[in-house]
């Protein structure tokens, strides 16, 4: 398992090497809510890609008329490169968490990035302990057999089993189609990046009240009791700091 690096959130951006970033990509965008107020902060000049599943928030996104970003609706479990091309910084924000099989979003970030890609992945994550900003119940961690491999967490639906497709689309911050969510370990999580060829992780944390990312991406306890559930990490296939 990879060696988990701490940083400061503050140091995202000087983590990653802006120059080298050309494209972007923001996989499960909702409604361009971080390609306007982070992405295109940061990259005022790059291409910018968000890709988004849901017709209600596509057709959102679409309206905004973003200068040099466009749009698809795409699954993110099944993303290649003739769909959206490669990309050099990756964000995937509040995403993770929704899907069933984890293991599908990481082979989408294989098919579309390259060696250098730092790629930005954030979400609830799952501990034994009952946790703050967790649904009712909270329920025990367990395992589940992905892609050959064991990976430990929690298992939350997302919608009723029997909710209809008309009923799953208005659900704008639910998954697409899987009725069952399953959160991974923060141990999980690590396994998972190096089983698919990202084995340099960083995760980044802030205490303070105001992240230099954006509003709502603040990342202190909010509960002096039950651990925070939402973490936030930056990986790679190649080491950080040494990007030739």
């Amino acid at each position: 398992m990879p060696e988990l690096r701490v940083a400061e959130m503050d140091d995202l951006f000087t983590i990653v090497d802006k120059s080298r970033v050309r494209r972007a990509i923001d996989i499960g965008c909702h409604r361009a809510e971080h390609i306007r107020k982070v992405l295109r902060v940061h990259f005022p000049d790059i291409e910018i890609v968000g890709v988004e599943p849901k017709q209600v928030n596509y057709q959102a996104c679409c309206a905004l008329g973003i200068p040099g970003v466009s749009f698809r609706q795409l699954d993110c479990r099944s993303l290649t490169r003739d769909d959206v091309g490669i990309f050099d910084f990756v964000w995937c924000f509040g995403l993770i968490y929704h899907l069933d099989d984890p293991t599908l979003l990481m082979k989408s970030l294989t098919r579309i990035t390259h060696e250098r890609t730092a790629i930005c992945i954030e979400g609830h994550f799952a501990v034994p302990e009952e946790q703050a900003s967790l649904p009712d119940p909270n329920p025990p961690i367990t395992t589940r057999v992905l892609d050959g491999r064991s990976y430990e967490g929690k298992v939350f639906m997302e919608f009723d089993a029997n909710a209809s497709e008309e009923e799953r689309d208005k659900l704008d911050q639910a998954a697409v189609d899987n009725p069952e969510a399953f959160w991974l370990t923060v141990d999980s999580m690590l396994r998972l990046c190096e089983a698919y060829g990202f084995p340099h992780v960083i995760e980044l944390r802030s205490d303070s009240p105001d992240s230099p990312l954006g509003p709502g991406l603040t990342y202190p306890p909010v509960d002096p009791v039950r651990p925070w559930s939402r973490r936030l990490f930056l990986l790679s296939a190649a080491p950080f700091g040494r990007r030739e």
